[in-house]
């Protein structure tokens, strides 16, 4: 179970009724700095681990170990907070078997990055609902400060306004910046680099060092990176948000609440004006008020409505006069009376500027709306100002989006294919979970950054696969094709196959996005390679089979030859033959029939070894007497002509081989070496020990190996070029190599100066005896 555990991203602690740990797994002592190894831990009492954890909490210890303690019979959770910044949700899970309890198990999440992102997403909501209530400009502006310098990331921060008589960058408001840089930065002209980057309408994120002129300040503040961002009125930038950190990189999270928070910054700004601009006149506000999309309703002190626009009129069915006198009350849906009547009153009393409520036509449907209350002034009384916005397009989009992308998200995952979205103008790419789960990575593993796209790509594909990519952005494709190979979790490559498409292209032509999927063709290409090999053997065996055939033919044929030959001639001569020459005949049948059996013996071992049925028998063998065994033997033989040396160490040496094929290899070496050698050359076996090895080696001053031949030498049934007449099966070298392979050991040769060959058997020293 340890070994199952150790896979998973949550922490698992187990132990049994005696609180003895059952289970605990690496993940688990990570989450909470516990240096020990989990398999030592096994056995140990659970509040060993307890006491080692209270050390790292921020949480008050006593609550925690109360709620381990507990161990009551249902499902319970703990959020920990730990000391270096992180959180942990513990949740306990008791484990029964046969109704009955037996053991406890915890589970245990890093929640940290989830609380972060929680955390900015009610900022951000936060600061939406508070901005849309406010009708003072600098109320926004300390609104937006305080939610951006909220962030522990963030050291100090300030907001710029556009001067709109002066053109200059005016610092409105500040906070965390020393009064020198206060001084320095309070007033930005437009001759200033500074105030062209912030009006260009661009965000910047980065180092203090790659930031636009005027980074000595910031260096000298001891600042690491520093961001803008632009406040746009309407497409139109109207000021900026700028902050500096002493943090080297900014969460993904935080610039995504910043560009959020810019972009309401915007929104209420324009907003505050036009609501400015109503209060201070009402005829330009008639104007707009006949105008203006939204619902607009007027209502004095008392809750009655004094005036409403033309939109909300014709959308809920009633007239001017209808509606004029009415509760503002009945103006949503009976079935919410009481909840109605409660934010009326807030907003009479003025603890609330916002509502949600849907408003009621005339026909009872029921209309989202989103709606801003703003207190003023109508014939100088005072009045509340209701805008409202109809939310039916955006929900009634939004149903149709998320049907769209359950449908899409559907067919993607069941045809197993990964999505990717490619954002050109910033280049960070969306991508699906089910191209994460491709590769094997987690759906927050994988950051959307291109160079962590590009670096997972393997090194032989990606020159091919940017070139299919410009190609497509250069308009030479209708579609990005790419096959190549990706990284996974786990170090191993898959074969995928991209395509994609330019969804997506700016007013000059520019494409700024495309959207693609992966496939994995992993499967196909292992078919691929399986038949690829597949071929390639089958050619070989063909090659092989015709080899030995013409080898095998011609082996056979000419003992063949001799036999009958001896055989017709004892058959008809033989009463005038003497004992001498029948003698001679059978010797030359006799020869030939052991030379034949020496054959197919050969091609047997070779069945054998092709067929996995190659068995060797070790014994412990003295090495040195053994191989002056199979010299002597090899000296009496009438063929063997040569002078046979042996070169051998004092020490003897004990091994562990099998007698019979070691002895075949050494005698096939030497054999070899007097048979394409002249007669007046020795043939030298020499015995050397190495520091992890023993090499035995015979060496002949013969015809040697042609160059064309060295790599083919060992194939079976392949002879060299320059052997002649001189006969051989083309296995004697196949059946030596495998032998000693079987060994642990290997074979190999190398031309000598002198001329001739020396043939090597390399032997493991773990095979020696001492």
């Amino acid at each position: 179970m340890n070994n199952l555990t150790d896979f998973l991203k949550t922490g698992i602690l187990y132990e049994n009724n005696s609180g003895k740990i059952i289970t605990v797994n690496q993940y688990f002592c990570d989450l909470f700095r516990i240096y020990l190894n989990p398999a030592g831990l096994v056995g140990k009492d659970s509040s060993l681990l307890i006491s080692i954890i209270s050390n790292f909490l921020i949480t008050t210890s006593e609550s925690f170990i109360s709620w381990f303690n507990k161990k009551d019979s249902s499902d319970s959770n703990f959020e920990i907070f730990i000391k270096d910044g992180s959180v942990l949700r513990c949740t306990y899970i008791p484990v029964r078997e046969r109704g009955r309890l037996a053991g406890h198990l915890w589970q245990v999440n890093n929640i940290t990055e989830e609380k972060k992102h929680d955390r900015y997403s009610r900022i951000q909501r936060e600061l939406g609902f508070s901005l849309s209530s406010v009708t003072s400009i600098d109320e926004a502006l300390r609104l937006v400060l305080n939610a951006v310098i909220s962030s522990e990331e963030i050291e100090g921060a300030g907001i710029y306004m556009v001067n709109s008589e002066t053109g200059n960058l005016d610092l409105m408001i500040s906070y965390g910046i020393s009064e020198k840089f206060r001084g320095l930065a309070q007033s930005i002209e437009p001759g200033d680099s500074k105030h062209k980057f912030i009006l260009d309408g661009k965000s910047f994120y980065g180092p203090c060092t790659d930031s636009i002129e005027g980074h000595g300040i910031l260096k000298q503040e001891s600042y690491k990176s520093t961001g803008v961002i632009p406040i746009k009125n309407n497409f139109r930038v109207t000021g900026s948000v700028n902050f500096v950190s002493v943090k080297t990189e900014l969460s993904n999270e935080l610039i995504w609440m910043l560009e959020s928070i810019a972009s309401q910054i915007g929104r209420a700004i324009s907003r505050i004006t036009v609501q400015n601009s109503l209060i201070q006149s009402q005829k330009n506000f008639i104007l707009l008020f006949e105008a203006i999309d939204e619902f607009v309703v007027i209502i004095d002190s008392c809750g009655k409505i004094i005036l409403t626009n033309p939109a909300i009129e014709e959308r809920l069915g009633l007239t001017t006069d209808e509606l004029r006198g009415m509760p503002l009350l009945k103006l949503f849906p009976p079935r919410m009376e009481n909840e109605s009547a409660v934010v009326v009153d807030k907003i009479l009393s003025g603890l609330t500027k916002k509502s949600n409520l849907p408003f009621y036509s005339k026909k009872g449907r029921e209309i989202p709306v989103e709606s801003s209350v703003v207190p003023g002034m109508w014939d100088h009384k005072s009045a509340f100002y209701t805008i409202s916005r109809d939310l039916s397009e955006r929900k009634e989009a939004a149903v149709q989006l998320k049907k769209s992308e359950d449908r899409w998200q559907f067919a993607l995952e069941n045809s197993g294919d990964g999505l990717w979205d490619w954002d050109l103008t910033t280049n960070m790419i969306y991508f699906s979970r089910q191209w994460k789960k491709i590769f094997g990575y987690e759906d927050n593993e994988i950051s959307g950054l291109y160079d962590e796209w590009i670096n997972k790509i393997h090194k032989d594909d990606l020159s091919n696969m940017l070139s299919e990519v410009e190609g497509h952005l250069k308009g030479d494709s209708s579609m990005y094709k790419s096959v190549h190979r990706m990284i996974c979790r786990d170090g191993s490559y898959r074969w995928v196959i991209d395509r994609g498409r330019i969804t997506s292209k700016s007013e000059s032509g520019v494409p700024e996005r495309i959207i693609g999927t992966t496939s994995d063709i992993n499967n196909m290409k292992d078919y691929e390679n399986l038949l690829t090999e597949s071929l390639q053997k089958e050619k070989e065996l063909n090659e092989l089979k015709s080899r030995f055939v013409s080898q095998t033919s011609h082996e056979f044929r000419t003992p063949l030859s001799t036999m009958i030959l001896s055989a017709e001639a004892l058959e008809t001569y033989y009463e005038q033959m003497t004992k001498k020459e029948r003698n001679e005949k059978i010797k030359k049948i006799k020869n030939n029939i052991i030379f034949l059996k020496g054959v197919i013996d050969k091609i047997l071992d070779i069945s054998h070894i092709n067929t996995g049925n190659l068995k060797i028998k070790p014994v412990a063998v003295e090495i040195c007497g053994f191989l002056d065994e199979i010299i002597k033997e090899n000296r009496a033989l009438p063929e063997i002509l040569n002078k046979i040396e042996f070169k051998k160490p004092k020490s003897k040496i004990f091994l562990h081989i099998d007698i019979h094929t070691m002895k075949g290899v050494v005698n096939n070496l030497i054999f070899n070496a007097c048979k394409y050698s002249q007669n007046s050359f020795p043939v030298i076996v020499k015995l050397s020990i190495k520091q992890k090895c023993v090499v035995i080696s015979v060496s002949d001053r013969g015809i040697g190996v042609p160059r064309e031949d060295s790599e083919k030498i060992f194939e079976p049934f392949h002879r060299g070029k320059n052997v002649g007449n001189i006969r051989g099966t083309g296995l004697g070298l196949t059946l030596s190599r495998e032998f000693v392979n079987a060994h642990g050991g290997e074979i190999t040769f190398a031309p000598r100066t002198e001329g001739g060959t020396t043939f090597f058997i390399t032997l493991p020293r773990k095979t020696v005896i001492t």
